[in-house]
């Protein structure tokens, strides 16, 4: 059995990232939650949460490129907001 190759469009790319930069750049200069990582670790976290978004929320309203835009946007807030919960948790218990 010849293992398949996995791959992602670059369209679908590319709206993941504009997501990303998105969600990222509110949370980072509007909202001022910042955490030790910065926003490039933040922009990061957003865009692997809106790969998953799909996969984990299902397909609803609006699908561009097999990206459904709805739980993508959900997934990236849930992503950044569940990183910057656990470093300000680990930050706090350090001895």
């Amino acid at each position: 059995m010849q293992p398949q190759i996995v791959f992602l469009p670059f369209l679908s790319w590319l709206w993941l990232t504009i997501i990303a930069i998105v969600i990222s750049a509110v949370w980072w200069f509007i909202l001022h939650v910042k955490t030790s990582g910065g926003y490039w670790f933040e922009l990061v976290v957003a865009w692997l949460g809106a790969w998953l978004g799909t996969a984990v929320f299902g397909n609803w309203v609006w699908t561009v490129n097999n990206i459904s835009i709805i739980p993508a946007v959900l997934a990236s807030i849930a992503a950044i907001m569940l990183v910057d919960g656990l470093a300000k948790i680990w930050a706090s218990n350090k001895p």
